[in-house]
């Protein structure tokens, strides 16, 4: 099983409950309870909250109390304040206590999130299509310094390169598929406001989907640029002489 786009950020389908988000509006609750695990505790449900992901996806290290925390006063997160929710982090928080002025501290530490990493199950020549069979789904601590790629952003594209078993997947191994290839007969359809023509024709390059190529007609020099609409498919509305003789080469 592979993890969605929309939790891209977790690896798992729960999401987190009001029992489990408790003090998410006024996050650090009496002081009395508050210390480092706490902290850290309350960061990693602002985090998952954000993330849309379930609190045990989140992980935070570090945000220790820079200063005490009187058994009166109370801490709470500013949320606003979380720019970056993975990799290293800074947080404001605002220590109130009745009748003293509010005095704000920052927690500074370190946030993982639970992910997947995708790697290749067996080996994939340049040029064939990913299918599910093809990838395998490690799980692993992402602290945001790598492009991990999703699965469904992966499966269906091209490998751009030979792909070795075990080897962790790039989101640059992988690209759209080619839909024409060089030297290769093509559907041609050529289209004007009053006319419309079918025939055949021979691409003089590779291209994917909305890529513009060079296709030969056969039996003529004549060469149109046409746009690949489909596989082995093209349409040109505009003839353009890109060689004025067949001795032009590509």
């Amino acid at each position: 099983m592979f993890f969605s786009r929309s939790h891209s950020n977790a690896v798992a389908a729960a999401v987190l409950t009001a029992a489990a988000l408790g003090t998410l509006g006024n996050p650090c609750a009496r002081a009395e309870a508050l210390d480092a695990d706490a902290a850290r505790t309350q960061v990693a449900r602002l985090v998952a909250t954000r993330l849309e992901a379930p609190l045990d996806a989140v992980h935070a290290e570090g945000f220790d109390l820079p200063q005490a925390i009187a058994a009166d006063e109370h801490m709470s997160l500013e949320e606003d304040s979380l720019a970056t929710m993975i990799g290293s982090v800074t947080l404001r928080a605002r220590v109130t206590k009745p009748g003293s002025p509010d005095r704000h501290v920052a927690l500074r530490g370190r946030i993982t999130v639970r992910r997947e990493r995708l790697r290749v199950a067996r080996p994939v020549p340049r040029g064939q299509i990913v299918s599910p069979e093809d990838l395998v789904a490690d799980v692993i601590w992402d602290d945001g310094t790598q492009q991990l790629p999703l699965a469904e952003d992966v499966i269906g594209q091209e490998a751009r390169r030979a792909l070795a078993a075990n080897q962790p997947l790039r989101a640059t191994d992988v690209g759209q598929p080619t839909m024409v290839k060089r030297g290769q007969l093509v559907k041609v359809d050529y289209v004007t406001r009053s006319l419309s023509v079918v025939g055949e024709g021979k691409a003089l390059g590779d291209g994917h989907l909305g890529d513009v190529v060079r296709v030969e007609m056969p039996g003529t020099s004549r060469v149109l640029a046409a746009r690949v609409v489909g596989s082995s498919w093209v349409r040109t509305s505009i003839e353009t002489s890109v060689a004025s003789n067949s001795g032009n080469q590509p």
